[in-house]
């Protein structure tokens, strides 16, 4: 679900979009060069759209009073309907540095099926979408995004350290009820590292701005119980161990001039090898981050696939 006010403009320009055009509700758009196979916005919202569903009521209802603040004319019908498909299928767009530059509607990856516990992470390359996979997938299997956005950070904190960390554990610390009922031993785990990531913003919070040196022995606390259940590839464990290896870079000046790799196998921390070319690549001694060179990297790396 997307947070907060971009939620309300990408629903509202939905609901203006529909309304001046109520014929492109059921216009049927062609993708992945199928031309037998086309997908409109009636599909998407019969498909994961879901009425009777408490959080997203509780949510649509949430925003009557600044619906109704706004001068214009609705109806409750066709806002819940644009509620619904921005709620389920909606996309953040995301610039490198995991700032939210915008929201949209992706017809292809609409299309995907939620999990909690998901098989691959989209990401935006500048120009579009990209799913890059979280761990091994089976032929035949179902690819799987997480579609539930996190919530807000207060503006104070989204350039501090503790905003980046806080960032990072959220990408995978919200459980949906249904994903919960269909795998309750994975998610028992889950909920174990959530209370931990709690515990670490609480760590981090009380700890004096210069401290780094708890810092980072907090958050190495948490990368074991992490690694439990995150599978290598995903994108909240690789970021939070880049800011771990940051934090130990500005601990230890004599190791700035190090590669990402070359850190991490002194600080014994296991980066995924299919992306070894990228961790050989980035360094702390630059100026632009590591972690936003890694995120840009994984957006745009091309994969060779092996053909038989």
């Amino acid at each position: 679900m997307i947070a907060g006010h971009l939620f309300l403009r990408f629903m509202l320009r939905l609901y203006l979009y529909l309304k001046h055009n109520p014929e492109r509700f059921y216009e049927r758009q062609n993708f992945l060069k199928d031309e037998n196979f086309g997908v409109c916005l009636g599909d998407i919202r019969f498909e994961k759209h879901l009425p009777d569903d408490p959080p997203r009521m509780i949510h649509f209802l949430s925003l009557f009073k600044h619906l109704d603040s706004l001068k214009i004319e609705w109806n409750i019908k066709g806002m819940s309907i644009c509620h619904g498909i921005c709620y389920q299928c909606g996309f953040i767009i995301f610039d490198y540095g995991m700032q939210r530059l915008g929201a949209g509607l992706y017809i292809s990856e609409s299309r995907l099926k939620h999990s909690c516990s998901t098989s691959a992470k989209t990401l935006f390359n500048g120009t579009q979408l990209v799913l890059r996979a979280t761990r091994p997938i089976e032929i035949g299997e179902q690819i799987t995004i997480n579609d539930i956005y996190f919530s807000n950070l207060p503006s104070s904190l989204e350039s501090t350290l503790l905003g980046k960390i806080f960032r990072t554990y959220n990408f995978f610390s919200y459980e949906c009820r249904k994903c919960v009922s269909e795998n309750e031993d994975y998610f028992l785990k889950k909920f174990k590292i959530l209370g931990q990531s709690r515990k670490l913003v609480d760590a981090i919070s009380d700890c004096v701005s210069n401290n780094l040196n708890e810092i980072y022995r907090v958050c190495k606390i948490c990368l074991s119980t992490m690694s439990e259940i995150c599978s290598e590839c995903h994108l909240g464990l690789i970021l939070h161990k880049i800011n771990i290896l940051e934090i130990y870079a500005n601990i230890h000046d004599d190791v700035k001039e190090l590669s990402v790799a070359e850190l991490a196998k002194i600080v014994e921390i296991t980066l995924p090898s299919v992306y070894n070319e990228i961790f050989e690549n980035t360094y702390f001694n630059r100026e632009e981050k590591a972690s936003f060179t890694i995120v840009k990297a994984l957006a745009n790396v091309e994969f060779n696939v092996k053909k038989n």
